[in-house]
């Protein structure tokens, strides 16, 4: 028996660290600044320069106050439509790896700071590791060497904001990378826990960017519930009601105030 193994695959439930996905967040975001500060690119002149004030000269008002106003919701509106299109992007990939279809679902945690793709079936190391670090790869690093080519701000700046979103997934491919490569991972319902199936063993081992929780002694202790294709909370409803009638409320005291 090789060394660090088990005669037989056991179950491990895992919880996500994060604080130290957080941390790892806040550290790539100040890197990936300086390294577009040191190849000068001044991302707010940018984005104004070629996404926003091409829009607002040529509104009706010009009213200060309505174009920053109209900016904000440009802005509000790109960062979720990009966030949306990572956890999309997770979901293409499991699906294109082999997971099934009635197995992705989506959701919507905002009072934990969390939107996710989540597979609720078992699936191999190499799918994934192909979804987990697909949306980094294409609306991340790619998007951010195009829009520097290209001085586009707008882009730049939404890639950014993706890098450093994809603190967890770019933690959980180095942890799953190191893994051996038997093992089989699925997701659970609170989406902040997961269960790893392998004949490594895991016990004893201390991880960065998780935490182990116990071994799993039956199957249906991680049984999933079928899946909602999406799942809001209430907290996050709530959040986004008043974020959209907060600015309705801006812009209308600008235009009728």
């Amino acid at each position: 028996m090789a060394r660090g193994k088990s005669e037989k695959a056991k179950k491990y439930l895992f919880e996500y660290n994060l604080l130290f996905i957080n941390i790892l967040s806040f550290i790539i975001l100040i890197a990936v600044m300086l390294l577009t500060y040191f190849i000068e690119l001044n991302i707010s002149e940018s984005f104004l320069e070629n996404y926003g004030l091409f829009l607002l000269n040529n509104a009706d008002s010009s009213s200060l106050d309505y174009k920053i106003i109209a900016m904000m919701v440009l802005i509000i509106i790109a960062m979720a439509f990009w966030l949306v299109l990572h956890e999309i992007i997770h979901g293409v990939f499991y699906r294109l790896s082999g997971a099934k279809k009635d197995a992705i679902s989506y959701g919507v945690v905002l009072e934990k700071g969390i939107l996710y793709c989540k597979c609720s079936d078992y699936v191999t190391k190499s799918n994934v590791l192909i979804s987990v670090v697909a949306p980094f790869l294409l609306i991340g690093v790619v998007t951010y060497i195009i829009g520097m080519v290209f001085n586009l701000g707008w882009l730049v700046f939404l890639s950014i904001l993706n890098i450093c979103g994809a603190a967890g997934d770019l933690a959980m491919f180095f942890f799953f990378i190191r893994r051996d490569k038997d093992f089989k991972f699925k997701e659970l319902e609170d989406s902040t826990t997961f269960c790893l199936e392998t004949t490594e063993d895991l016990i004893g081992k201390k991880f960065m960017a998780v935490k182990l929780k116990k071994v799993i002694a039956n199957e249906k202790e991680v049984k999933e519930k079928k899946n909602k294709l999406i799942t809001v909370t209430k907290a996050s409803w709530v959040f986004i009601i008043v974020i959209i009638i907060a600015l309705l409320i801006s812009l209308g005291t600008v235009l009728f105030g």
